[in-house]
């Protein structure tokens, strides 16, 4: 009886279920289901609920779809925004790490597939990529995922098996990035034309260009998705003098305006790729902070909250690296310290007063 009247499949007298019911007008007025999972790590044991979203005040309930019982009762949670819920996302409710699966409903199906279509933006990498990022964050878009990907002949053919315009890519680095938001698609192909009408202006008073392409509907972009973002894919990581970025969950949105600080200082990006770790991962990739820093599980929550994008950092050209040989120090060496000069300390208070133009 509750499943049928609480957590029901659709809520006709909530929210009304004609097509204007994705507008965030209405959106205001209803509740959203969606299937979130925790993991409890100590049993192993993966954890299924039902999630009741509703945004006229940010508030959120669970329901235990196992035992068929409530798990946490109505609750506000301000820092929860309707951009973060779409599938594959991971959200933190009251210290535990959910991951979104699936909606829950069909009326929470048709709402979030307008507010959160899907779209895959495809850049060269040159030293403009991290301001082109920014400038489809500023338009409202949302970043799921970001990777630098080695495009072969053989993969450009089969990118062309979903549109025609990938036709005019070339072989080479380019950085593949997912985005969400409402109408995500028209936005991002209306902004590539613009940035690739500009670039070719440029193209006279600068020796290198970026061609931007993007995905013409939500279904071509699923499939890409799936193509570039595979698991599988090679990674063209070095390993080789260079260094590591982890940009944190909450840093995502500003990851255009990271890059491009990196690139300012003389960096390049080797390779870069989204990853969830999972709690056991980030204790221990951290596990040598744990005596020193006070923070540390605040820190290991916040890196399993949702996706951190890796970046492997190095120096280009390398012609222009230290000579460890005139006594200098070594290549791999001056990357790390570069970066961790750009970086800055770690405490933003104490970056904010010692190290002003510094990222933190």
């Amino acid at each position: 009886k509750m499943i049928n009247n609480h957590y029901t499949k659709s809520s006709p007298s909530s929210l009304s279920t004609t097509t204007s019911s994705s507008s965030p007008s209405l959106l205001l007025n209803g509740r959203y289901g969606f299937v979130v999972e925790w993991k409890d790590e100590a049993n192993d044991f993966m954890n299924k609920y039902q999630l009741i979203f509703y945004p006229i005040d940010n508030s959120v309930e669970m329901y235990d779809l196992k035992n068929k019982r409530i798990f946490l009762r109505r609750i506000i949670l301000p820092d929860l925004q309707v951009k973060d819920l779409y599938v594959g996302n991971r959200i933190t409710i009251l210290s535990r790490i959910l991951r979104i699966t699936d909606y829950a409903d069909a009326l929470t199906s048709s709402v979030f597939e307008v507010l959160q279509e899907r779209t895959i933006v495809l850049m060269t990498n040159t030293q403009h990529t991290g301001q082109i990022i920014s400038e489809y964050i500023k338009e409202g878009m949302t970043l799921s995922r970001i990777k630098l990907v080695n495009l072969s002949s053989h993969d450009i053919s089969t990118l062309c098996l979903s549109s025609n315009h990938y036709r005019k890519m070339k072989t080479g680095m380019y950085v593949a990035v997912e985005f969400h938001g409402r109408n995500s698609c028209q936005i991002c192909r209306d902004l590539a034309d613009d940035i690739n009408d500009e670039l070719s202006s440029m193209a006279s008073s600068t020796s290198s260009s970026t061609a931007v392409f993007s995905s013409t509907d939500s279904s071509s972009s699923y499939q890409e998705g799936l193509f570039l973002f595979a698991a599988e894919y090679p990674s063209p990581v070095t390993y080789q003098s260079c260094s590591l970025c982890i940009v944190k969950p909450h840093a995502i949105c500003n990851v255009g305006e990271i890059i491009k600080e990196i690139v300012k200082a003389g960096m390049w990006i080797n390779a870069m790729d989204t990853i969830y770790l999972k709690i056991s991962q980030a204790n221990d990739f951290m596990c040598c902070y744990k005596p020193v820093h006070p923070h540390y599980h605040a820190i290991i929550q916040e890196m399993c909250a949702g996706a951190c994008v890796v970046i492997e950092v190095g120096r280009s050209p390398p012609s222009h690296l230290h000579n460890p040989k005139d006594g200098a120090i070594d290549d791999e060496e001056y990357v790390v310290m570069l970066l961790r000069e750009v970086c800055g300390p770690h405490d933003p208070e104490v970056a904010r007063l010692l190290r002003p133009f510094s990222i933190r």
